[in-house]
């Protein structure tokens, strides 16, 4: 399944507000064994675009599985004319799940340079996700996320701000992750105004205070970089979480931070444990990490820019067993 679009225009205004599954769009049970979903693209753009959607496959049915085969090189993208009052949103440029009572099981599969673009002229550019964004329950196993990127901007004298969370994946219900990696996932993004990005390897986002299980894992060499004409907040370079979240022999290591702007926060490096700042957010989260490495995590910030926890930052207790925090720069952990 490769080279497949939705909504994209041929040089042609395009009227349609969304664009949702550029290779599959599936509102039933859907199986892929040894597949590839390769190199497709749902895109939507002004003057009536709000919604650009599962590049590669938006998935709505009770399960969806992949075993063996790839995600990759797909697109979506949202380059919008509307203001912030509007709802809009560029989100899963490899898949998005939107069923909450769904399970979406990956095993064996490599989920690799996809990417993921949001601008506006008026309002505000928002962008979650350019690997898979996950609703209900979601099983991972031996399966790679790297690669993969978010672009979200605002050009010069426009007034939006410029939103963007999770490179690699983002899990908004319960999620057991096994053997995997994440690596050199990114988060990038620009405005004249306030730039907001966490979770450029995994970001937890549940809305009820679901919980994730991740073990034998790698998390390493993701980036958030984000310029700002005014204020930076950037959390968690590697992991971000809002939820409950155990991690079990996981590394995370090398991840990194690059923030500029008059002023805002620089938080952690490694893995951001602190509580929601939307409205209806779940309660105040939990964090266990055993026999964990966070390791050579760093934040670099503009004068102005507050920079704290570039191996763990955390507002509530942390459970630790046998867990290590070393060599991340400018220091070791926040709140701990």
């Amino acid at each position: 399944m490769s080279n497949n679009s939705a909504g994209v225009s041929t040089g042609l205004p395009d009227a349609s507000s969304d664009a949702v599954g550029g290779g599959i769009a599936s509102n039933g049970t859907l199986t892929l064994i040894d597949s590839s979903v390769v190199g497709n693209h749902s895109s939507a753009t002004a003057p009536n675009g709000r919604f650009g959607e599962g590049g590669g496959i938006e998935a709505n049915g009770p399960a969806t599985t992949m075993r063996g085969g790839e995600l990759s090189g797909n697109v979506a993208e949202l380059h919008s004319a509307l203001p912030r009052e509007v709802d809009q949103l560029a989100v899963g440029a490899a898949i998005q799940v939107t069923n909450a009572d769904a399970t979406t099981t990956f095993d064996g599969v490599r989920i690799d340079g996809n990417k993921l673009f949001a601008s506006n002229t008026v309002g505000d550019a928002t962008a979650f996700a350019a690997g898979p964004h996950v609703f209900g329950t979601l099983v991972m196993h031996d399966s790679r996320v790297t690669n993969n990127r978010i672009v979200a901007s605002i050009p010069a004298g426009s007034p939006g701000d410029a939103i963007a969370t999770s490179g690699g994946i983002e899990i908004d219900d319960n999620g057991t992750v096994t053997a995997s990696q994440f690596e050199g996932n990114s988060v990038e993004v620009t405005s004249p105004n306030r730039v907001v990005s966490g979770g450029a390897g995994i970001a937890l986002a549940p809305l009820d205070g679901e919980a994730a299980t991740i073990s034998d894992t790698i998390v390493r060499n993701n980036t958030l970089v984000a310029h700002a004409g005014t204020t930076a907040t950037v959390q968690g370079a590697g992991v971000n979480t809002v939820g409950v979240l155990t991690l079990d022999r996981v590394t995370v290591e090398r991840n990194a931070i690059v923030a500029t702007g008059t002023d805002g926060v620089a938080q952690c490096g490694g893995i951001w444990n602190a509580t929601a700042f939307y409205d209806d957010a779940p309660p105040a989260p939990e964090l266990t990490l055993r026999d964990t490495t966070i390791r050579r995590n760093t934040i670099q910030a503009s004068d102005g820019i507050a920079v704290q926890g570039a191996g763990l930052f955390t507002d509530s207790p942390v459970t630790l067993a046998g867990t290590r925090i070393a060599d991340n720069e400018p220091d070791q952990c926040f709140g701990c």
